[in-house]
């Protein structure tokens, strides 16, 4: 049989899904510098004048584009520095929505194309192709769409590969660190997964199966 139209299609998959963390990290990196830069600029405006408090919140932060073909600037937010700062400091609102949005993204590209790529280069049906990582991301898609972005602890038992980077019955918490290791264990069963499908290589047994180790010296080439 045939592989590379399925290996094209996972080939494909890879590079979405690289794209997306190339996306994200920007994103991120983009958010420390906002906050640096406010937080900067909201000490040196208050500097010296009476405030409510030491956290800045009669300070406030417009957000703007500008277009060099107009003198116009266009608003698109105006809030307190501390709500500026929140969202755009470390597991804040931006980068939670930024994942939650990632979640559904990845999901949604896997199921709508990828699967059906995948399953027709097989000849099998798409409901027939099980990946198991998918199965959980569906599951915290359902979530956040229609739950409030709360996993409750029924889905929470029936997840597979991801269910330790959650709590059951709280809401989806996605910082940097755990979207990374999404992402990890994203590409990681998705290699298992190719070659569980092609049979190309014997698969090692699971780490906690493994009860001895040996090294065995190579024989002399000389």
């Amino acid at each position: 049989m045939d592989h590379r139209p399925f290996l094209r299609a996972l080939q494909d998959f890879n590079d979405f899904l690289r794209a997306q963390k190339g996306a994200y990290g920007d994103a991120c990196a983009g958010y420390r510098r906002n906050e640096i830069r406010i937080r900067r600029q909201t000490a040196r405006v208050l500097e010296g004048k009476r405030t409510t408090g030491e956290d800045g919140r009669d300070c406030i932060v417009a957000t703007s584009v500008e277009d060099p073909a107009s003198p116009d600037v266009i608003v698109e937010t105006i809030r307190l520095s501390r709500e500026y700062l929140d969202a755009n400091s470390r597991a804040g609102t931006n980068e939670q929505q930024m994942g939650r949005a990632l979640i559904v993204f990845i999901y949604t590209f896997w199921e709508v194309v990828v699967r059906h790529r995948c399953a027709d280069a097989l000849g099998i049906r798409a409901g027939d192709l099980k990946l198991p990582i998918a199965g959980d991301l569906r599951r915290l898609r359902h979530s956040i769409l229609h739950e409030r972005a709360i996993l409750n602890r029924r889905d929470h038992k029936k997840l597979e590969v991801l269910a330790d980077l959650f709590e059951p019955d709280a809401e989806l918490s996605l910082p940097h660190a755990t979207m990374r290791e999404i992402f990890r264990r994203l590409d990681q069963r998705l290699a298992v997964f190719s070659l569980e499908t092609i049979g190309a290589l014997p698969l090692p047994p699971p780490a906690g199966r493994v009860v001895s180790r040996r090294v065995q010296a190579l024989p002399d080439s000389n």
